[in-house]
């Protein structure tokens, strides 16, 4: 069954009733688009190239069917040029995608469409994305695992996902030495003795690290005497 999409001028067929193309003509700012006018009345705008796979000419019938397919194709292929400009600049998870499209207004059949097509096509990859996610976070963000956990999962990375990356990438992923240099530039912040390790305590929490992680790094940090 082909999902109905409404056309910009709102026009959605329902029924297989058969239209007569009337006019197609060129739209004034957007010289990359056409005018399909049914019946007499504009119908909707769809790309020249859209023209061009469904050899629409005047004259023609064309059923409700026929134009619900080329209403889906249009906008398909509109959502597919937007989401391959989305993800070149940076990679994005298949969850960021559909929020994108959904910002959008894109019809939910539409955005499943692109996103399967993404998938085909290696443009979305929840794997590479996230791997990516943790390296960036550690490194450069110098978060510990459980924001980093938190911040993919809000980003829609499955939690099997999450987990079989981290336990993979165990052996690279040294968080307490991350720690231990983060907690070394605050504690230079941190004047006040009597005060200094419960806030540096709760400043390494903040950062995200696990809990045997700020044990560990608070006794490098300010050992016992």
């Amino acid at each position: 069954m082909v999902k109905s999409v409404k056309s910009e001028a709102g026009f959605s067929p329902e029924d297989d009733s058969i239209y007569r193309i009337t006019a197609i003509t060129n739209q004034e700012k957007r010289k990359d688009r056409v005018s399909v006018f049914l019946n007499g009345k504009f119908a909707f705008g769809i790309n020249a190239e859209t023209k061009a796979v469904f050899l629409l000419t005047v004259g023609q019938s064309i059923s409700g069917k026929q134009i619900r397919i080329i209403l889906f194709h249009e906008a398909f292929e509109v959502a597919k040029e937007q989401t391959i400009r989305f993800l070149t600049i940076r990679m994005r998870s298949q969850r960021e995608v559909e929020l994108y499209l959904r910002r959008k207004q894109t019809d939910i059949a539409v955005i499943r469409r692109v996103i399967q097509y993404c998938l085909e096509h290696q443009y979305l990859d929840d794997n590479a994305f996230a791997s990516a996610f943790i390296r960036d976070q550690l490194h450069l963000n110098k978060s510990g695992i459980i924001k980093i956990k938190s911040a993919l999962r809000q980003k829609g990375v499955s939690g099997e996902i999450i987990d079989e990356l981290l336990k993979n990438m165990e052996p690279e992923i040294d968080e307490l030495s991350i720690a231990v240099k983060v907690g070394e530039k605050k504690l230079k912040t941190l004047t006040d003795e009597k005060t200094r390790k419960q806030k540096l305590i709760r400043f390494l929490i903040q950062k995200g690290y696990r809990s045997e992680t700020v044990i560990k790094a608070i006794s490098k940090l300010l050992p016992t005497r």
